[in-house]
């Protein structure tokens, strides 16, 4: 989409990835948020553009990739899974008691943290990863990558 090359270097989990960034071992890193936030606060990193389709509260300073590249976006999203054949009633209630207890979260608390809280139904959840894999299905087609 860039038309540009970045070496992918492969760490086992955020942790040693920002360690590797903070040491300057990388020069970037796309990172979530949340544990990337205290690194930025302190000017140890700096934090260019969120990846988001639009800018976020959690950093309303700073650009998406998309206002300098037209149709980026890339997202996380933690889900809760469950075998395929779990009975409906089973997914409903499961579905509901983690609503709520999210809902119950110290919002600021989360929002400090740099996480937002999307509680979606099982159905809006499996609309978003069908979504997300058809688009990103192809980026991995269309990819060079090097390693």
């Amino acid at each position: 989409m860039a038309k540009i090359d970045i070496v992918r270097v492969n760490y086992k989990g955020s942790g040693p990835a920002h360690i590797g960034l903070l040491t300057g071992e990388v020069q970037l890193m796309f990172a979530g948020l949340g544990p990337i936030m205290p690194h930025v606060k302190t000017r140890k990193v700096k934090a260019l553009a969120v990846t988001t389709a639009a800018r976020t509260r959690l950093t309303p300073e700073l650009p998406t990739v998309a206002e300098t590249l037209p149709g980026y976006e890339s997202q996380s999203a933690i889900g809760f899974f469950l075998p395929r054949r779990t009975p409906a009633p089973i997914v409903s209630y499961l579905n509901r008691e983690i609503v709520q207890a999210l809902k119950a979260a110290d919002p600021e608390k989360l929002f400090s943290a740099g996480v937002e809280v999307v509680a979606s139904s099982p159905e809006e959840f499996s609309a978003f990863m069908k979504t997300e894999n058809a688009r990103m299905a192809v980026v991995v087609t269309d990819g060079r990558f090097s390693n």
